[in-house]
């Protein structure tokens, strides 16, 4: 009886034990890639059919979890502060919403499996992180808008951006702002571009 009553109370002080550490534990917050722009394209049109592919990001970045850059090579991955999706899928979500809303394109598609589109618009992103702490913090991006004909893979057009933005909020969430604003900024601009590119009209995938 007195084994059993010890083997209770060993049991009642862990479950109490795991209580107190889990409420103490830091909560999980989620993220999302969202435009925020303000350009104004108004009368810019593109009459060709696009397809948004998942972006092609670099495989250090394209996982759930933030990436902090600390001084020199190190990284960590922050397992509070997670993507809602991977960054590959968040960013092509963001380019297929923002693409669509704004009606240039004669149509926006996302699946790539059976796309009739004439044009495959792609981001590819080599740095997406956020430098903390040892100095201000910051976003850092290094990627490229591109567009290349379906039907053979020919680069249409490409726009490389490599930014760095001083943050005023110590925060992944300062950080996804930025984010969420330079691809926004540079997504219109990209868009704004091509409606002085002369695309070949029925050239799309058979």
């Amino acid at each position: 009886m007195r084994s059993l009553i010890r083997a209770v109370t060993v049991v009642g002080i862990f479950f109490v034990l795991a209580g107190c550490f889990s409420f103490g534990a830091d909560p999980t917050y989620y993220y999302v890639i969202e435009y925020a722009g303000e350009a104004n394209l108004e009368g810019v049109t593109v009459p060709y059919s696009v397809v948004v592919p998942d972006a092609v990001v670099a495989e250090v970045y394209n996982r759930r979890q933030i990436v902090q850059r600390l001084t020199g090579p190190r990284l960590r991955y922050l397992s509070s502060e997670l993507w809602a999706v991977t960054p590959s899928g968040a960013i092509a979500d963001m380019v297929y919403d923002r693409a669509r809303a704004l009606e240039v394109f004669s149509t926006v598609e996302r699946d790539t499996r059976r796309t009739t589109a004439e044009y495959r618009l792609t981001v590819v992103v080599d740095t997406l992180e956020y430098f903390c702490c040892d100095a201000d913090p910051e976003a850092r991006l290094t990627f490229a808008l591109r567009l290349e004909r379906e039907r053979d893979g020919t680069v249409v057009l490409d726009r490389h951006v490599r930014e760095t933005v001083i943050l005023t909020e110590k925060s992944p969430l300062g950080f996804v702002i930025a984010v969420s604003e330079v691809l926004s900024r540079e997504l219109d601009a990209f868009i704004a571009a091509l409606a002085g590119v002369e695309l070949e009209p029925g050239s799309g995938g058979e």
